[in-house]
């Protein structure tokens, strides 16, 4: 009898222990509701402020955000095709314009883990056809960090045109360039360089003595298994290639058909990937499965001139902040595509947009989404009220150093910015003297204001660029 009762009390002790248990992790679980309702409304805004980028009626764009590895939000906006309303479709291909500078710096640290060349050597050892290396030493750090001064093949006009459908190689770049000297003296400023990205990919041919397109689809896209990636051919119908349309520069900048470009660059804008292979790459660069850690961190470490500015790019990447966080980065642009990468690294947050729309300011959103996700308040939420007659204060013409002519006008009680004889873009102010730009709020205008509280100069930058002094003229 006693053994019965002695049985019943530990079997009762069971049963109790277990139901406190199960109501403690019943009671546990219940924070988790306002979690969900909290990511839930942040999904929400997120995908309001991409269907203000790109609407259903416009051109098409997909988004991915992931954090920690865990997708937070995968989706199509907008359409393939805008004439016949097809919408855009997650597996649709994009070309990814110069984000495919960033493979291009991969291949050429792979060869040098592979002790086939050295960052640091003078580029005569590894592309002779080069001729203005002869009277000036450039080293493949530099041309991987736009500091060789290497011209640019995009503003030599009339001798090349890179607009058209006429079949090109890079070795018709190297030709066009060769005759033209050096922007500067290598290592003493920063000029972004699609040029030199071309040489770079004659020097992966050099060394590995393979074609470009063929080392990479051996040695990156094999390897990582990226089957929908491959190289843009103006002559080549690719499934599920989105049609590219860009913003007219005339205004009012409506959405028209992209002009033609000259295929056959490639390895400073090539490609043409997918959303799900862009995530295989930098899950790739995220377990150095290509290349070790430390050459990744050399990737991502901004370069420094002969004077000691930082130029806030790496090698094949921007290297900056977005608040508190360091940041990797990368846009691409091209008539008939925009597309942005943007990797907050201590939180492992990934921002891709790949689009069909030239001139929409991927990165700007880019940045709002990350911003969004990480709680940091974004710039255009800072923008301040002024009457017109402070604002009247901050036009006339500056000058920049470069000679840039920077006009800043009042119009319908709106500052505008137009450098040179280009477009004209809204600014707004966010201090007393501080504007941004409103179409892309990571640029920004600073004003210095002397004793006698006239305006003397600006100063034009971004989180990713260095910055350009200008003063205003008399």
């Amino acid at each position: 009898m006693n053994l019965f009762r002695s049985n019943f009390f530990v079997l009762l002790s069971i049963v109790l222990v277990s139901i406190l248990f199960f109501t403690a992790c019943a009671t546990d679980r219940k924070p988790d509701v306002p979690k969900t309702k909290e990511k839930a409304a942040l999904n929400q805004l997120l995908e309001e402020k991409i269907n203000l980028h790109y609407p259903p009626d416009g051109a098409g764009a997909v988004v991915l955000i992931r954090k920690g590895g865990k997708t937070l939000l995968k989706k199509a906006f907008g359409n393939i095709n805008i004439e016949h309303q097809v919408e855009a479709q997650i597996d649709m291909k994009f070309r990814i314009a110069s984000i495919t500078k960033q493979f291009t710096a991969v291949c050429i640290l792979m060869l040098e883990e592979q002790g086939k060349l050295s960052l640091d050597n003078d580029i005569r050892e590894y592309i002779p056809e080069y001729k203005q290396s002869y009277d000036n030493k450039i080293t493949i750090r530099q041309l991987l960090g736009h500091t060789a001064g290497i011209p640019e093949y995009t503003e030599v006009e009339p001798s090349y045109d890179h607009h058209g459908t006429d079949r090109v190689t890079m070795d018709t770049i190297v030709n066009v360039i060769n005759t033209i000297s050096l922007d500067f003296k290598p290592g003493t400023a920063w000029k972004y360089s699609n040029s030199g990205y071309v040489l770079l990919g004659k020097i992966v041919e050099n060394v590995s003595k393979q074609e470009f397109r063929a080392y990479m689809q051996e040695h990156i896209f094999d390897v990582l298994d990226m089957k929908q990636s491959s190289f843009y051919d103006f002559y080549e119908v690719v499934p599920q290639l989105s049609k590219g349309y860009e913003v007219a520069e005339e205004e009012p900048h409506k959405i028209v058909h992209a002009k033609a470009v000259k295929p056959g660059t490639l390895a400073d804008g090539g490609i043409i990937s997918t959303i799900d292979d862009i995530t295989i790459w930098y899950d790739a660069l995220k377990n150095n499965t290509l290349i070790s850690e430390q050459q990744k961190q050399i990737a991502f470490t901004s370069q420094s001139l002969h004077d000691g500015r930082k130029t806030k790019y790496g090698l094949g990447w921007w290297t900056t902040t977005l608040g508190k966080y360091t940041t990797v980065e990368h846009g691409g642009n091209v008539h008939g595509t925009e597309c942005y990468s943007l990797w907050v690294l201590e939180e492992d947050l990934q921002i891709i947009v790949l689009s069909n729309l030239n001139r929409s300011s991927p990165g700007a959103l880019a940045v709002q989404l990350a911003s969004d996700v990480l709680g940091i308040l974004p710039n255009l939420e800072q923008v301040k009220s002024f009457d017109e007659s402070v604002l009247k204060k901050f036009t006339g013409v500056y000058t920049h150093e470069d000679g840039t002519i920077r006009n800043i006008t009042l119009e319908n009680g709106q500052l505008n910015s137009q450098r040179d004889q280009g477009r004209k873009f809204v600014i707004v102010p966010i201090s007393e003297h501080k504007f941004i730009f409103e179409s892309d709020p990571d640029w920004w205008i600073d004003f210095t204001i002397n004793e006698d509280k006239k305006i003397e100069s600006l100063a034009v930058g971004s989180r990713t660029a260095l910055v350009s002094n200008g003063k205003r003229n008399q």
